[in-house]
């Protein structure tokens, strides 16, 4: 079994950076990026920031999603409220994990915005944290 190396945390942490930077082109090019993409590429980007985080302190979380990401960081750390407000909007535009529940919605432009904006505060929340 493979143990969890800091280059394994900083590659996490590289791809989350590298999902936000085609994020901030996709939403320069809306005639070729739908707000679907641009959500899932939001998506990957909190989760590699998120994972960074937990890789670098040999931890684990149970699920992926981004509620799930939340509800486990606050066992590590304080999320502040504006930031837990935002990736719950997000969680919210895909909760796939439950056949009871499944729901999916499709993003506006707007959403979009705010799914860059929410990935620039993720990084502002996590990079002090794994900075080495």
């Amino acid at each position: 079994m493979e143990s969890y190396t800091e280059t394994t945390w900083a590659d996490f942490y590289d791809e989350a950076k590298k999902y936000n930077k085609l994020l901030k082109g996709a939403l320069n090019k809306p005639e070729k990026f739908t707000p679907d993409f641009i959500y899932n590429i939001a998506a990957m980007s909190v989760e590699k920031y998120f994972m960074a985080y937990f890789l670098k302190k040999n931890i684990l979380p149970p699920n992926h999603t981004i509620a799930d990401l939340v509800m486990f960081m606050k066992q590590y750390q304080v999320i502040p409220d504006h930031l837990e407000t935002r990736l719950l909007f997000m969680n919210d535009f895909q909760e796939i994990c439950s056949l009871e529940q499944y729901n999916r919605k499709t993003p506006t432009k707007d959403d979009t915005v705010k799914f860059a904006d929410t990935v620039d505060m993720v990084f502002n929340y996590i990079d002090p944290m794994v900075a080495v």
